[in-house]
């Protein structure tokens, strides 16, 4: 129904991975989860963001959406959120590719300066085979 309907009337369907808003509602993200995310954005969009791992440090016992008072940037933590962010990157395009989907995935890089969020990208990239970046 979406894909007669609706995706004739918009240049590119954009879909969320949703990662924020499972973590917000208190659920676990696991791998079958996230396969179930790729099946629909192969399916139903043009632009897919993929699941990015956030450094953060929260202070206290919880975090609200939009909080800023209480989250923290956490440059140890980095390199490794950028890693398992690029691992996740090179899984969904790996979906992508075997269901010959036209999907392509969008980046999202983490940081909190300039060096730090290049710094994220050059981590995730060399999370993937070379022939991977061209589809992102």
């Amino acid at each position: 129904m979406f894909l007669k309907t609706l995706k004739p009337l918009v240049h590119h369907v954009h879909a969320d991975s949703g990662g924020l808003q499972m973590i917000t509602l208190g659920k676990t993200i696991t791998e079958e989860l996230k396969q179930d995310v790729y099946e629909n954005q192969a399916k139903y969009s043009d632009i897919a963001m993929a699941f990015d791992v956030i450094p953060v440090k929260v202070l206290g016992e919880k975090s609200v959406r939009l909080d800023t008072k209480t989250r923290l940037f956490d440059a140890e933590k980095h390199e490794e959120c950028a890693k398992e962010s690029g691992k996740n990157l090179k899984t969904q395009i790996e979906y992508f590719l075997k269901q010959k989907s036209t999907t392509r995935p969008f980046l999202i890089a983490q940081g909190n300066c300039y060096e730090t969020y290049m710094r994220w990208v050059e981590i995730m990239l060399k999370q993937l085979p070379k022939s991977y970046i061209e589809c992102i």
